[in-house]
Parts: structure tokens; sequence; C-alpha cells
């Protein structure tokens, strides 16, 4: 049965996202047509030596090789992250791909990394080395919210200061500069935005 035949591909091959076979019996000829799944972020597994790509309904499978432009999943494991299985099964999964899904492409810094340090918090890490603290709630609201700072944070006036992190977890963001740069204070300031 060729319904069955294309299942039993999507089960053993969890980069399909879709499988078409059509058979020809007057040429002999059967035709598979897949559909690849397209990642939009990486995980990387230390524990087993390799890398498995998620795709926006958050199926896991195995990179299918090195796309730096992906940005990395760190901070989580456990015996859900394997190809085939679903990152919303994970217990940090559904608060990763909301905020993983209200990410534009198009966004004032290419989101590189994302660590996990609990369930409900989150560090993101943009171009520049800039961190954001955040959690889940809110996105994509957070994300617009987001790149007014960044444009904040990019004006002529704040351009002689380097931002350490910004937290977008409260009520008030707190936006850090480093030490170094900051003529405000030896030890640094925080500013409420």
């Amino acid at each position: 049965d060729l319904a069955d035949l294309s299942d039993h591909l999507l089960r053993r091959i969890p980069a399909i996202r879709s499988a078409t076979i059509t058979m020809n019996v007057g040429k002999g000829a059967m035709t598979v047509a897949v559909v690849e799944r397209y990642g939009f972020a990486q995980v990387r597994l230390p524990q087993m030596g390799g890398m498995l790509e998620v795709d926006r309904e958050g199926m896991l499978y195995p990179a299918a090789g090195s796309r730096g432009t992906l940005p990395e999943i760190a901070g989580i494991g456990g015996p859900m992250l394997v190809p085939g299985r679903n990152l919303h099964e994970h217990p940090s999964g559904a608060g990763l791909m909301r905020i993983l899904g209200s990410m534009p492409a198009e966004f004032p810094r290419p989101l590189k990394s994302i660590r996990v340090v609990r369930p409900d918090h989150f560090e993101l890490v943009f171009a520049g080395n800039v961190v954001v603290k955040a959690d889940p709630a809110n996105f994509p609201h957070k994300t617009d919210h987001l790149k007014t700072i960044f444009a904040k944070i990019a004006a002529p006036a704040e351009s002689n200061k380097v931002v350490s992190y910004i937290d977008i977890r409260f009520q008030r963001d707190v936006i850090a500069y480093t030490e170094e740069e900051s003529s405000s204070s030896k030890r640094g300031s925080k500013k409420g935005r």
C-alpha cells in the first residue's frame, strides 16, 4: 500500500515533512516526492556529540550539516531530545518555540543562541554578544518591544556605551552597560527604559 509506504518514510526519516508516492503500473515506475523540513534553530547535544535541527512545528531531526546562521539552543537535554520527537514535549519546549517563532528574519540584530536557564528564564544572545534575559510570556509583543530597545541603544547618544545585558522579564526593562564604557559610574549602571 502506497499510503503505508509514505507513513513508513515519515516515521523513519524525521527530516521529511511529507511524502507522496505514486505508481505508474503501465510503465512499471514508482515516483517518490518528498518535502524536507526546514530548520529554524539547532540543538547541540553534547551527550550524543551532534546537533539536531528543529523546524517551526517543533519537530527534531538530525542536522543536515553546518548551517551557521541558525540560532543554537543550549542548556537543555534529556531523553525526549531525539530525532522524530517534538520539542514541545520538553519542559522548556513551548517557551522556546514561542520565543523562536516570534523572531522575524529581519530583526535589528540576528539571534545567535538561546540558553535555557530554567523553563521560565532564557538568555538570548544576539549579534554583538548582547544578552537579553527573557521569559516566554507575552511574546511576540516582547519582540516588538525589543526592536525598540535595540533602536534606542544604537542611537548616537548611547553609542559610547557597550551593553552588558538587557532584561525584559519585568514591567520595566533593565539595560546594563559595561563598566569600562559607561561614564556614569565605576561599577556600571542600570538604566530602566
